[in-house]
């Protein structure tokens, strides 16, 4: 008897609590934020809190987006890949390497839902794993400067 592979939906992995900055933050309080809460970027949203960009820290750095006044707008890409909380996980998976992407935005009837990265994807195949018989053995590698 052969088992089916598991086939997760979007939903099933999504970040659905995530943090989001508002339209209109400064650029340097968004890079701030985003140090503090330990997330590489956020989905940016107007105060109707509709999606209108994404932002990460490497857009925040970038030297061009360092003047007096500059705002998440002026950093963030304004292009949003997205997928539904019913779409196959795959979906998202193809959609990230294609694109060459770090995080999609989830979207139900346009509003954010949630957030799938590629270390949601991880703990999904951590915990698909986790039942096989395979014992694994891990080494941790002394360095020195």
């Amino acid at each position: 008897m052969t088992t089916e592979p598991m086939r997760p939906d979007v939903r099933d992995v999504m970040t659905p609590d995530v943090f989001v900055i508002l339209a209109g933050t400064l650029a340097a309080t968004a890079a701030a934020l985003l140090t503090e809460r330990r997330v590489s970027g956020a989905p940016v949203v107007s105060p109707r809190g509709k999606p209108v960009g994404i932002v990460s820290r490497a857009d925040l750095l970038d030297p061009r987006h360092h003047f007096e006044g500059a705002r998440v707008e002026d950093a963030m890409t304004r292009v949003l890949f997205a997928v539904r909380p019913t779409d196959p996980l795959i979906a998202a998976v193809h959609l990230m390497v294609r694109e060459g992407i770090h995080r999609v935005v989830v979207v139900d009837d346009g509003r954010l839902a949630g957030v799938v990265s590629p270390m949601d994807v991880l703990r999904v195949l951590a915990a698909s794993d986790a039942a096989s018989e395979s014992p694994y053995e891990y080494v941790a590698l002394e360095t020195s400067a």
